[in-house]
Parts: structure tokens; sequence; C-alpha cells
């Protein structure tokens, strides 16, 4: 049987963090949402709205909203059609 993957739209989002040397709370400051909230974007807990999109876009200055909005969009979309998807939302740091 083949196994097919995908990274959670946070996991990308932790990524984007790290290699920018940005915290949540920084993050959370930023884009005027609670700490409890990004954290919750981070671990798969809620969605990437158009409004968080566009908050990110605002950080991120070179990804635009659109890229958010899709990565979240067919993290759903592959979620809901592959019941043999293997999710990846945390490696190791």
């Amino acid at each position: 049987m083949t196994m097919n993957y995908i990274v959670t739209p946070g996991r990308i989002l932790k990524e984007y963090l790290i290699t920018r040397g940005i915290t949540q709370k920084q993050l959370a400051l930023h884009i005027g949402m609670s700490e409890t909230f990004v954290s919750k974007l981070i671990n798969n807990k809620a969605r990437i709205s158009a409004e968080v999109a566009i908050k990110l876009e605002d950080v991120f200055e070179d990804v635009q909203a659109e890229f958010w909005l899709d990565l979240e969009k067919h993290y759903q979309l592959r979620t809901i059609r592959n019941k043999n998807l293997v999710i990846i939302s945390k490696w190791e740091d």
C-alpha cells in the first residue's frame, strides 16, 4: 500500500518562524492575535482564514496571502479525500 504524506500549514508556518528568528509571541503581537491562537495555528487546531493570511503576508512580506490560503485549502481537501494520508505536523527541530 502506498502512503501519501502532507505537511500541515501549521508546520510550514513554524518553519517560517524558525528560519526568520520570530517567536510565537512576536508573531501574535504583530498580527494582533493571541499567543494561544498562534499556537493553535502552528498545532493545526485553527485554520488559516483569509484575514489571517493577509496578516501573515504583512509579517512575511515575500510570501503572499494566497500561499497561506492555498496551503490551508489543499490540506483540507487532501485530508478529506485520502483516508490513508499520513499527516506530518511535528518533527524534531
